[in-house]
């Protein structure tokens, strides 16, 4: 699991998920700030690199998170 801290009280924000090939793998929102390494559709994602960008309203912060297998 990847846990996302953010220095906000606001809990309007998304996050999203990529591949390394710029694929959304999925999206995260309503408040949540965990990642638990699935896509969109429930299934565990391939080991490698993969890049977040959370979205708090108009600033982008991006980065990279590494899933392990």
């Amino acid at each position: 699991k990847t846990v996302f801290h953010l220095v906000s009280d606001n809990s309007d924000f998304y996050i999203n998920i990529y591949d390394i090939n710029g694929r959304l793998i999925k999206r995260i929102e309503n408040g949540n700030r965990v990642w638990d390494g699935t896509d969109d559709r429930g299934r565990f994602v391939e080991g490698g690199l993969y890049i977040f960008q959370v979205h708090l309203g108009k600033q982008v912060m991006s980065g990279t998170v590494v899933v392990l297998k």
